[in-house]
């Protein structure tokens, strides 16, 4: 009796190749929150300077440019899935992860802060109300980035 043996070719590319959408979606929406939390957080200063004569730490910054690179990964994972760019980008988020739940808490002890010093409404709370969104959405964004990359790493 003869038997008949298959070899089947070797996958090509790599197992995050199957998420290139999900991961430029991912990119896009970590450099729009990134984007937007950097120019929040320059008007938040430029108001606070120019009411207060005072210089808050400015973790929208921080944050927002951390994020922009994470994004850029995420858009680096979308043009070429290789392991560098799949691993890097969950590290990135992770890390990220910790600057956001910073910023969270930062932004909304600012707006109680505002809201105190100010006795009422000020345009700041605002400002500081924009950051909190962003910050949560970058919260958001992450987690959504690491499982992603969690998936693409190991192959689905």
């Amino acid at each position: 009796m003869a038997t008949t043996v298959v070899i089947a070719a070797p996958a090509s590319g790599h197992p995050g190749d199957a998420f290139k959408e999900e991961f430029k979606k991912i990119g896009i929406s970590e450099l729009t929150f990134g984007g937007c939390a950097i120019v929040f957080e320059i008007i938040s200063l430029a108001i606070w300077i120019s009411t207060y004569l005072l210089y808050t730490s400015a973790p929208g910054i921080y944050c927002g440019i951390w994020f922009c690179v994470c994004g850029g990964l995420a858009i680096g994972s979308y043009k070429q899935a290789n392991q560098c760019n799949v691993v890097g980008g969950m590290v990135l988020a992770i890390l990220s992860l910790f600057g956001c739940l910073g910023m969270i808490y930062y932004e909304s002890y600012l707006i109680y802060l505002v809201t105190a010093a100010a006795r009422g409404f000020h345009f700041l709370v605002i400002m500081h109300i924009l950051l909190d969104i962003c910050a949560i959405g970058m919260f958001v964004s992450a987690c959504i980035h690491i499982s992603i990359c969690a998936k693409a790493s190991r192959g689905g």
